[in-house]
């Protein structure tokens, strides 16, 4: 790869051209669109996924292509349609982002692995999508773009005794200046406690040494997450780790976290519809009068504005749980909810005349009010959203388990909606999801935070400029 000739084209002015593999619904597209790069290429093999991925970005770039799947797809066939339309190099691409799937390496992945493979501890290893990783490797190696970026879990670290994210660097070491840091999504203004690992490297050519972006928001993190504190990312790392950075810089300009309550107080009460389909529906937002500077910004996302409406603010119908959603406080986990349901039953007991245990108008009365789960073993399967502090981490199974965030108001005593996993996510209002329900929430929880991709993406946009010469330094589109 002739580096010259690429960043010969940014200098005089051309975006800096991304593939993204493992596209999912487009967060990690989302900002490196926002950082100022043209999305060339995108690969997801759910189809609902590249669905909302081609509905979002499909118009933006006349280069656009998607495909379907990363095994069969080669990297000419990749990028071969950007000769056709410009005078470089066949195939060139900038940039190659990637995620791939997360769940072998995961905590919350490999128990579920356990459960439905009945493995015993180290089943994930056995995991196809392993080989996911080492196939984006060989990937990168085809297209040599001028950078990569990899996404994924911090459990990468410590992969059945191996780190894997220093072996991605040191396989690629020939050809690439290699760093990876772990970052929490809620220092660049998610509101959200979730960490990601990502690993980027810049050709060598270029002599670039990557560095994490600075963070713009600072608070406490909770003890149970590995950014609480400096060095236990390091210590949580097996074996070397030369590439590691384990610091993060911060700007000198700084917010407090982004909460709860600033990123969806200002969406509509909603309920459950209650019917055995959840139907997608259009809802207006109020005006926009006193919104916090996050809510402001979801609504006004250049190139995703709203229109003023959403149409998939909408919720899983709980009957027998909303009296135990509304008596909830602000944190309680399924130990006080169930304890909360056992005093509703005696009360619908006495209400009833109080029948006798193990009649069938006992058993009803049970099953109409108290949830079927053991307290000590899912005792993190319910909370309730803090609405003073940022969300916990959503996860890829969150329709099905959408009791992990109950929305803080009592009132409503519902489950968040999919606009409001979406805006917990940073995903702005005018993205559109495709599909039903699960499928809407699976896609969020699954996602890069489109904030967190941009911090990410406009670093690396600017050290490809400044290493271009080029005029002006990247901005992002917000």
């Amino acid at each position: 790869m002739n580096t010259d000739v690429a960043l010969a084209e940014i200098r005089r002015g051309r975006p800096p051209r991304a593939a993204v593999l493992f596209a999912g619904a487009g967060g990690m597209t989302l900002g490196l669109y926002t950082a100022g790069c043209e999305i060339v290429a995108a690969v997801e093999i759910d189809p609902v996924a590249r669905l909302t991925h081609e509905v979002n970005f499909a118009h933006r770039s006349l280069f656009y292509r998607s495909f379907e799947d990363v095994t069969r797809t080669h990297p000419e066939t990749l990028t071969s349609h950007l000769s056709m339309f410009s005078r470089s190099p066949a195939g060139r691409v900038d940039i190659v982002a990637a995620g791939p799937p997360c769940q072998p390496y995961s905590r919350v992945g490999r128990a579920r692995l356990r459960s439905v493979r009945g493995g015993g501890p180290a089943a994930w290893l056995a995991d196809p999508r392993i080989r996911l990783l080492h196939l984006t490797v060989r990937m990168i190696r085809a297209l040599r773009p001028l950078c990569y970026v990899l996404e994924n879990v911090p459990e990468l670290l410590r992969f059945g005794g191996r780190n894997l994210a220093e072996e991605v660097c040191e396989s690629l070491g020939d050809l690439y200046e290699s760093r990876y840091f772990v970052l929490q999504a809620a220092r660049y203004g998610v509101p959200q406690w979730r960490e990601r690992l990502f690993i980027v490297g810049f050709h060598r050519s270029l002599e670039i040494v990557p560095a994490p972006p600075a963070a713009t928001h600072v608070g406490s993190v909770p003890r149970g997450y590995l950014t609480s504190s400096p060095g236990r990312v390091a210590a949580f790392a097996t074996g070397p780790s030369r590439h590691l950075v384990a610091d993060t810089p911060v700007t000198s300009r700084v917010r407090p976290f982004v909460t709860v309550m600033e990123a969806i107080g200002d969406l509509p009460p909603v309920s459950p519809d209650g019917g055995p389909r959840i139907r997608m529906r259009s809802v207006r937002l109020p005006a926009d009068g006193h919104l916090s500077d996050y809510a402001r910004l979801m609504r006004t996302w250049r190139g995703f504005e709203s229109t003023g409406v959403v149409d998939d603010h909408v919720v899983r119908a709980t009957p027998r749980d909303r009296e135990i959603f509304a008596r909830m406080r602000p944190g309680d986990e399924y130990p006080e909810a169930f304890r909360l349901a056992l005093e509703i039953f005696r009360e619908r007991l006495r209400d009833a005349g109080n029948p006798r245990p193990g009649s069938r108008a006992w058993l009803e009365i049970r099953r109409a009010t108290v949830p079927p789960y053991d307290p000590d073993t899912f005792p993190n399967r319910w909370w309730k959203l803090v609405p003073t502090s940022p969300s916990r981490t959503l996860t890829a199974h969150l329709g099905r388990d959408c009791y992990s965030h109950i929305h803080f108001d009592g009132v409503q005593a519902r489950t968040i909606s999919v606009r409001e996993a979406a805006r917990l996510q940073s995903f702005p209002d005018g993205f559109r999801f495709c599909g039903a329900f699960n499928s809407r929430m699976r896609m969020i929880g699954n996602a890069v935070p489109p904030l967190l991709a941009l911090a990410v993406a406009s670093r690396v946009v600017s050290d490809l400029r400044e290493a271009a010469g080029a005029c002006r330094p990247v901005e992002a589109a917000l």
